[in-house]
Protein backbone atom coordinates (compact mmCIF):
# COMPACT_ATOMS: atom_id res chain seq x y z
CA UNK A 1 0.00 0.00 0.00
CA UNK A 2 1.29 3.43 -0.95
CA UNK A 3 1.78 6.11 1.67
CA UNK A 4 -0.60 9.04 1.36
CA UNK A 5 -0.82 12.44 2.98
CA UNK A 6 -4.10 11.39 4.60
CA UNK A 7 -2.45 8.33 6.15
CA UNK A 8 0.55 10.17 7.62
CA UNK A 9 -1.60 13.00 8.95
CA UNK A 10 -3.90 10.50 10.64
CA UNK A 11 -0.94 8.64 12.16
CA UNK A 12 0.91 11.77 13.33
CA UNK A 13 -2.21 13.72 14.36
CA UNK A 14 -1.20 13.79 18.03
CA UNK A 15 2.38 14.76 17.19
CA UNK A 16 1.75 17.87 15.10
CA UNK A 17 3.65 20.05 17.58
CA UNK A 18 6.79 18.00 16.79
CA UNK A 19 6.80 19.05 13.12
CA UNK A 20 10.35 20.45 13.38
CA UNK A 21 11.66 17.21 14.88
CA UNK A 22 9.80 15.14 12.26
CA UNK A 23 11.12 17.33 9.45
CA UNK A 24 14.69 17.10 10.69
CA UNK A 25 14.31 13.34 11.11
CA UNK A 26 13.07 13.04 7.52
CA UNK A 27 15.86 15.35 6.30
CA UNK A 28 13.60 18.03 4.85
CA UNK A 29 13.84 21.82 5.16
CA UNK A 30 12.08 23.20 8.23
CA UNK A 31 13.95 26.45 8.84
CA UNK A 32 11.28 28.48 7.04
CA UNK A 33 8.38 27.06 9.08
CA UNK A 34 7.21 29.56 11.65
CA UNK A 35 6.06 28.47 15.13
CA UNK A 36 2.80 30.40 14.89
CA UNK A 37 0.06 29.31 17.33
CA UNK A 38 -2.42 27.12 15.51
CA UNK A 39 -0.10 26.47 12.54
CA UNK A 40 1.45 23.18 13.70
CA UNK A 41 -0.90 21.02 11.63
CA UNK A 42 -0.25 23.08 8.50
CA UNK A 43 3.49 22.98 9.16
CA UNK A 44 3.38 19.20 9.59
CA UNK A 45 1.54 18.87 6.27
CA UNK A 46 4.28 20.95 4.64
CA UNK A 47 6.95 18.72 6.20
CA UNK A 48 5.33 15.58 4.81
CA UNK A 49 4.69 17.20 1.43
CA UNK A 50 8.37 18.09 1.19
CA UNK A 51 9.27 14.52 2.12
CA UNK A 52 6.97 13.13 -0.58
CA UNK A 53 8.30 15.63 -3.12
CA UNK A 54 11.94 14.82 -2.30
CA UNK A 55 11.11 11.13 -2.87
CA UNK A 56 13.87 9.92 -0.53
CA UNK A 57 13.01 6.72 1.33
CA UNK A 58 9.28 7.44 1.33
CA UNK A 59 8.11 4.24 2.98
CA UNK A 60 6.70 2.76 6.17
CA UNK A 61 10.13 1.62 7.41
CA UNK A 62 11.47 5.18 7.33
CA UNK A 63 8.56 6.33 9.50
CA UNK A 64 9.14 3.47 11.95
CA UNK A 65 12.84 4.39 12.19
CA UNK A 66 11.89 8.04 12.73
CA UNK A 67 9.65 7.08 15.64
CA UNK A 68 12.32 4.73 17.03
CA UNK A 69 14.87 7.56 16.99
CA UNK A 70 12.62 9.77 19.16
CA UNK A 71 10.60 7.34 21.33
CA UNK A 72 9.84 9.88 24.05
CA UNK A 73 8.34 12.33 21.56
CA UNK A 74 6.92 10.04 18.85
CA UNK A 75 5.86 7.00 20.86
CA UNK A 76 2.15 7.62 20.30
CA UNK A 77 2.77 8.08 16.58
CA UNK A 78 4.63 4.77 16.47
CA UNK A 79 1.70 3.00 18.12
CA UNK A 80 -0.69 4.58 15.61
CA UNK A 81 1.68 3.70 12.76
CA UNK A 82 1.97 0.05 13.74
CA UNK A 83 -1.79 -0.13 14.25
CA UNK A 84 -2.36 1.38 10.79
CA UNK A 85 0.13 -0.93 9.11
CA UNK A 86 -1.45 -3.90 10.87
CA UNK A 87 -4.85 -2.84 9.57
CA UNK A 88 -3.44 -2.57 6.04
CA UNK A 89 -1.80 -5.97 6.27
CA UNK A 90 -5.02 -7.54 7.58
CA UNK A 91 -6.91 -6.17 4.57
CA UNK A 92 -4.19 -7.44 2.23
CA UNK A 93 -4.63 -11.02 3.45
Amino acid sequence: KVLTMAAVMKIFHYSTHHYMLIGNGLNVKVSDLMPIPGAASTNLMLVFQRWFDADRDVNWDTLIKLCDNFPDKLGIAKSKLLEYIGTLRNFAL
